[in-house]
């Protein structure tokens, strides 16, 4: 039960530093997914995927969800899109799920193809009635966003995992 809240540690982490981690990186997973970069067919790039990649490699599923559900919020809002607090919350705990066994980037990658994706196709495809064009395009663009932050989650996650087992 411990591996579920802790995520992948050598050490314990202390739950101080666990807190102020949480709190530092859903403050990042917010601030980020408020900038946006136009894309094709008036869809927007967005990076918040990292803080999330990042809590649920880390943190654990757990807080990982939670930073998916909190890095969700600006879109969502933006959007007027609930199913995005949804899909990122999902995110993030699948992505801590595997990160139990993987390293971050596949962990993240296994999340998004595996979890988000699916069920963000169902869910746009055949509740919301996205056209699939749209969902095609939405999905390629969510692949390259994630590729990225998956590669950037990865890098920074020894560093954060050192600190918090400080």
């Amino acid at each position: 039960m411990d591996k579920i809240f802790a995520g992948k540690m050598t050490k314990e982490i202390v739950t101080s530093k666990r807190l102020f981690g949480f709190f530092a990186i859903s403050i990042l997973a917010f601030c980020l997914s408020l900038i946006v970069m136009p894309a094709p067919f008036g869809l927007r790039f967005h990076f918040f995927q990292y803080a999330i990649f990042l809590a649920g490699s880390v943190l654990g599923p757990v807080y990982g969800g939670a930073v998916g559900f909190i890095g969700g919020m600006g879109p969502s809002f933006l959007r007027g899109d609930p199913y995005i607090l949804i899909y990122n919350a999902l995110l993030g705990t699948a992505c801590g799920i595997f990160a139990l066994r993987f390293r971050p980037w596949i962990a993240s990658l296994m999340a998004y193809f595996l979890v988000h994706l699916p069920v963000m196709l169902i869910v746009g495809r055949f509740i919301q009635n996205v056209p699939p064009f749209v969902l095609a395009a939405i999905s390629i663009i969510l692949a390259g966003e994630d590729i990225i932050c998956a590669f950037l989650a990865d890098i920074s996650s020894k560093k954060l995992r050192e600190w918090l087992t400080k």
